[in-house]
């Protein structure tokens, strides 16, 4: 773990992802391309006749990464991803502590600044002034590979 202070500043700026169906919009279908061992997203089963049965949440476990080309091929279900969210950034250990602050330990701060949704938001990562990262963060998977890269937790 680092030993200095990082923060995570969300700030909304105009993006490539934003759109006001997007404001509204909780889910979406992931590309092929951002399936990945780790990967979070859900599923839903269609039975014969056509219909849709229920969604069930997956993860792609390391012994599993064949799953990504049976996922390719499926058509039988439909697949979808959420959109980062507060409780998303929660349930990786980060305690509320503001409207718009979240904390992790003593040493990580994840704040945004925007009533819009996160994932609309531009993510900047800071360790005291340094920016460590500046971009936008769309999934829960994204962000938790994104602090695995910068060593924290």
């Amino acid at each position: 773990m680092l030993g200095k202070n990082i923060i995570l500043i969300m700030t909304f700026m105009e993006n490539k992802y934003y759109t006001p169906e997007i404001e509204i919009k909780k889910y979406y279908q992931p590309d092929i391309s951002e399936f990945h061992v780790g990967f979070e997203y859900e599923y839903e089963d269609i039975n014969q006749g056509g219909a849709s049965t229920s969604w069930y949440k997956g993860i792609i476990e390391p012994k599993q990464a064949y799953i990504i080309d049976q996922i390719y091929r499926d058509e039988d279900r439909e697949y979808r991803v959420k959109y980062l969210d507060k409780e998303d950034i929660e349930s990786l250990g980060f305690i509320k502590e503001s409207i718009y602050s979240h904390k992790l330990n003593q040493d990580y701060y994840i704040e945004y600044n925007s009533e819009k949704p996160i994932h609309t938001d531009s993510i900047e990562i800071k360790n005291n002034q340094n920016t460590l990262f500046s971009g936008y963060i769309k999934n829960k998977s994204e962000l938790k590979k994104l602090l695995k890269q910068l060593n924290i937790k």
